[in-house]
């Protein structure tokens, strides 16, 4: 699916009716790769009330405060409240015996059920992330080679509130506007955006739209796009979690090509 501001303000009415954007505020998760970046210049240009959380998992050295210091300085362009937060994520894993991927999980979701709580706005607050429809097509490769069946195989759900999931141990409203558009779709809205976009780096710059690399694909490098770019997206959703799927549809090409990519 293409993307641009109106195809994103229709899938927003389609998917999202009850999420007005005038009177809730969002905090939008920011690596700093294009995912996040398109996904807070979207929500700009919608005229949404957004800050922006960048959570530092120190996993990289320097580079992990660089990434934060480009998220900072694209918060300044954009006018938007920059949150942010060093975590030790090593010490984390080790202490709970996980590893580094969901350790980072937990410590991100915790720190923003926070924020969410504290945030001090007169408004519904929702949670933002930018998961696309790449990453859907992840999701359901990984629980594929994990074992499960074709009939468990669910997806990224669109939308995640409390009240649809009350035993869930965090109380966060979540949102992904981002999930039927591919990655391709994603990086050509960067470039042809560049101009209104830009933020002078001395590593990172493409289209004139600065990027930092994207953060799903760090911490799952096994499944990273490279693995399935042959995969594209929309894709056929099968299994009881197909209800959840947002902006997938029955292609039997695509169909084909990710069982074929299973080994089916």
């Amino acid at each position: 699916m293409l993307l641009d501001l109106e195809q994103f303000k229709s899938h927003w009415a389609n998917t999202f009716p009850g999420i007005a954007i005038f009177n809730t505020h969002f905090i939008i998760a920011v690596s700093g790769g294009v995912d996040s970046i398109v996904l807070t210049a979207l929500m700009q240009q919608m005229g949404a009330k957004c800050s922006i959380a960048h959570a530092n998992f120190q996993l990289r050295g320097e580079e992990s405060n660089r990434d934060e210091s480009f998220v900072q300085a694209f918060s300044k362009k954009m006018d938007m409240p920059f949150l942010t937060k060093r975590f030790d994520t090593l010490a984390f894993a080790e202490q709970y015996k996980m590893g580094i991927q969901q350790a980072a999980r937990e410590i991100r979701y915790a720190w923003f059920e926070t924020l969410v709580k504290e945030m001090d706005v007169q408004a519904n607050v929702v949670l933002l992330t930018a998961h696309h429809a790449d990453d859907q097509v992840e999701t359901v490769l990984m629980q594929f080679f994990r074992g499960t069946g074709l009939h468990g195989l669910t997806g990224i759900p669109a939308m995640r509130t409390h009240q649809q999931n009350p035993l869930a141990t965090d109380h966060i409203n979540l949102i992904r506007p981002l999930l039927p558009f591919s990655k391709a779709s994603v990086k050509d809205f960067a470039k042809l955006n560049g101009e209104t976009l830009v933020i002078v780096t001395a590593d990172h710059e493409t289209g004139g739209l600065a990027l930092l690399d994207d953060e799903n694909n760090q911490m799952v490098p096994h499944f990273s796009t490279k693995h399935h770019s042959g995969i594209m997206v929309p894709v056929f959703a099968f299994g009881k979690g197909a209800n959840q799927f947002s902006g997938i549809y029955d292609n039997t090409e695509i169909f084909n090509k990710l069982s074929k990519a299973m080994g089916l």
